[in-house]
């Protein structure tokens, strides 16, 4: 590439910007060119970033959905349990008030 002249799209860009021969006329063609790929790199990140960003967010937003609905389904289980824990645990008052229907 050393001392190749611009490409078309390198003088695009450069004229995009106003980065002209006022800045660069003088400069070695590697030095043009490394301007011309570092704004290329700049305008894209400026069209990329926005839509990466949104897309994050967006996985953000759907990762807590799952967790709310994984804590949901957790808690429906606990409440089971603990339903299930409580039947097991109560003592059973038909076999009392029936025994106390036998001493009377």
């Amino acid at each position: 590439m050393g001392n190749l002249p611009l490409k078309n799209f390198e003088i695009n860009l450069l004229k995009k910007y106003a980065i002209g021969n006022s800045l660069l006329n003088k400069c070695p063609i590697w030095l043009q060119r490394w301007t011309a790929l570092t704004i290329y790199f700049i305008d894209l990140e400026k069209q990329l970033l926005p839509i990466m960003l949104y897309k994050a967010e967006e996985r953000e937003r759907e990762m807590n959905l799952n967790k709310k609905l994984i804590i949901n389904k957790i808690d429906k289980k606990k409440i089971k349990i603990k339903k299930k824990a409580k039947k097991k645990s109560k003592p059973q008052r038909k076999g009392v008030i029936h025994q106390e229907k036998h001493l009377q």
